[in-house]
This record gives C-alpha cells, sequence and structure tokens, in this order.
C-alpha cells in the first residue's frame, strides 16, 4: 500500500492521504506543501499494515536519511 505523506525536518508526518483517492473521472486533486514541509508517496511497510490509518500518524516517522524517504515505526 502506498500513502502520500507530509513530513517536517524531523520526520513527523503532517499529512497522509491515499493517492488513489484523489481522482476522478472528471477531476485530479493535488496537494501543495507548506514552506517546510517535504511531501512524497511512500510505501507502508508490512509492519505498519496493520495500524487503523487514524493511528498511523501516531505511531510510524519519516526517515529521510541518505536521501530517500521511507515510513518506519516510531520509536
Amino acid at each position: 500500500m502506498k500513502l502520500a505523506v507530509s513530513y517536517d525536518a524531523d520526520g513527523t508526518i503532517l499529512t497522509m492521504f491515499n493517492p488513489e483517492k484523489m481522482r476522478g473521472a472528471d477531476f485530479t486533486v493535488h496537494y501543495v506543501p507548506s514552506k517546510g514541509e517535504k511531501h512524497e508517496v511512500l510505501e507502508v511497510p508490512k509492519d505498519l499494515e496493520a495500524v487503523p490509518f487514524t493511528d498511523l500518524h501516531k505511531v510510524a516517522r519519516v526517515n529521510a536519511k541518505n536521501g530517500s524517504a521511507r515510513l518506519e515505526r516510531h520509536h
């Protein structure tokens, strides 16, 4: 599963949504990140797929080290 994720410099998730739900037959909604915010479509790791969507931002963060961002469990 992939999610569009916006995050700050510390990897804190600010906004999250399913990018497939932002398209219809007659429209596409685009997300414009705020200043200082990064935005990417990321794969959700298997260990986080069981977490309810409404709780995912509480247990996950974005690790953007080494030039590639990925979702990981927040310790």
